[in-house]
C-alpha cells in the first residue's frame, strides 16, 4: 500500500505537471494545431530534459550549477536564447496560423528537452520540493530515482492528458489557433527573458 508520503508525493507531482508552464502550454499548443500522434515527440522530449535535470540533482551536480558557476550560467543563457526564438517564431506564425497551419512551426524532441531543462519550475521541483520527500536515514540516491521516475510517469500521463483533449477540441479551437500562438509566443519570451535576465545578472 502506498503512504501518506507517497500518495502526497503523487499528488504533488500531477500539481506540477498539470500547473500552466512551458512545457504545458507547448503541449497544448502543439496537439490544437498538428493531433495527438505530432505531439508525442514534444513530449518524450520533456520527460528527457526532466531525466536530464533529475540526473545532475542525483548527485549533487545542480547545487553546484546553482551556485553562479560561469558554465552553467553561460549555458543557461544559450537555453533562454533558443526558449527565446521559439517565442518569437510563434508571434510570426500567427497571423497565418489558420491559413497555412502545415506551415505553423511544430515543437519536437529537441525543443521538448530545451524547454524542459531551462523551464524554472523544473530546477525549483528537483532543488526546493522532491529533497523533502527524501528520507535522510535511507538510501538517497536510490530514494532519488524512484521519485524521479514517479515524477516522469506523472508528468507523461498528465501531458498525454492534455494533448488528447487538445486533440478533442481542435475542431472548436482551431478558430482561435491564431490567438494561441500569439499566447505562446508571449509566454515563451517572458519565461526566456527572466532566464537571461537571471543569467547575465548573476554571471556580471
Amino acid at each position: 500500500m502506498m503512504s501518506i508520503d507517497h500518495v502526497t508525493y503523487v499528488m504533488t507531482c500531477i500539481l506540477a505537471a498539470g500547473t500552466p508552464g512551458p512545457g504545458t502550454l507547448a503541449v497544448i499548443t502543439m496537439s490544437i494545431k498538428s493531433g495527438f500522434k505530432r505531439t508525442l515527440p514534444l513530449m518524450v522530449g520533456i520527460i528527457i530534459g526532466l531525466a536530464i535535470v533529475a540526473l545532475f540533482s542525483i548527485y549533487g551536480l545542480s547545487i553546484i550549477m546553482l551556485n553562479s558557476t560561469t558554465v552553467f550560467h553561460a549555458i543557461q543563457a544559450i537555453g533562454g536564447g533558443y526558449i527565446f526564438y521559439l517565442g518569437i517564431m510563434c508571434i510570426l506564425n500567427f497571423k497565418t496560423a489558420k491559413l497555412q497551419q502545415s506551415n505553423v512551426k511544430e515543437f519536437g524532441v529537441y525543443s521538448g528537452v530545451i524547454i524542459s531543462i531551462f523551464n524554472p519550475k523544473t530546477i525549483l521541483f528537483f532543488t526546493s520540493l522532491m529533497p523533502t520527500f527524501i528520507k535522510v536515514s535511507d538510501n538517497t540516491v536510490s530514494q532519488s530515482f524512484y521519485l524521479t521516475a514517479i515524477l516522469l510517469c506523472c508528468t507523461f500521463l498528465v501531458h498525454l492528458l492534455y494533448a488528447r483533449l487538445g486533440n478533442l477540441s481542435a475542431k472548436v479551437l482551431n478558430n482561435h489557433i491564431d490567438k494561441l500562438e500569439l499566447a505562446t509566443g508571449i509566454f515563451f519570451i517572458a519565461i526566456a527573458t527572466f532566464i537571461l535576465y537571471s543569467a547575465l545578472t548573476t554571471t556580471f
